[in-house]
């Protein structure tokens, strides 16, 4: 199991707004499976409105997750060396009209 913490996206006015942080996620898994279940936990997101979920890398640049990653690949890449957490930050776009 890989545990994630969900973060809203710093600086932007019409941010999400999470009801819950925190997941934990077989690392058999694929991105498309974190989404849906971090779309349940987003307060007010209409079906117009889809979601996009960045990792920051060690290096410092944000990284768009495709929905066919593989949790545990991302696990070995992207985790924090102190808590052991992946630390993803969740963001909003109108995309269906």
């Amino acid at each position: 199991m890989i545990p994630i913490i969900c973060q809203e996206e710093l600086g932007v006015e019409d941010a999400v707004k999470l009801d819950k942080q925190k997941f934990l996620i077989h690392s058999d898994g694929v991105v498309s499976q974190l989404i849906y279940a971090v779309r349940k936990h987003i307060v007010g997101l209409r079906s117009s409105e889809g979601i996009f979920l960045f990792l920051t890398s060690r290096d410092g640049s944000r990284v768009l997750l495709s929905n066919n990653n593989l949790l545990g690949q991302l696990d070995a890449e992207y985790q924090d060396t102190e808590d052991g957490f992946i630390y993803i930050t969740v963001a909003k776009e109108h995309v269906f009209g």
